[in-house]
C-alpha cells in the first residue's frame, strides 16, 4: 500500500516503498485536475490547471537538476 501525503489542498501524494534494486515510486494525485501541466500556466480549455505544485521543479529534483 502507498504512503499518502497531503501536499496541499489539491494534491495528494502516493508513495511505495520496498520495491526492487532500492527504487521508490511516487505518484501525485491532483483533485478535479485537467489535462494539464502541474505549475503551468491556466488553459481553461483543457481544465483545471494546479498551482500548488510544479511538475517542472518536480522532475529537476528527481534528476538532480
Amino acid at each position: 500500500k502507498p504512503q499518502r501525503t497531503k501536499v496541499a489542498k489539491d494534491v495528494t501524494q502516493q508513495t511505495w516503498l520496498g520495491c526492487t534494486a532500492g527504487t521508490r515510486l511516487e505518484a501525485y494525485i491532483v483533485k478535479e485536475g485537467g489535462h494539464t501541466w502541474p505549475g503551468a500556466a491556466p488553459d481553461k480549455s483543457l481544465g483545471e490547471t494546479t498551482r500548488s505544485i510544479s511538475a517542472t521543479t518536480l522532475m529537476a529534483d528527481f534528476f538532480g537538476l
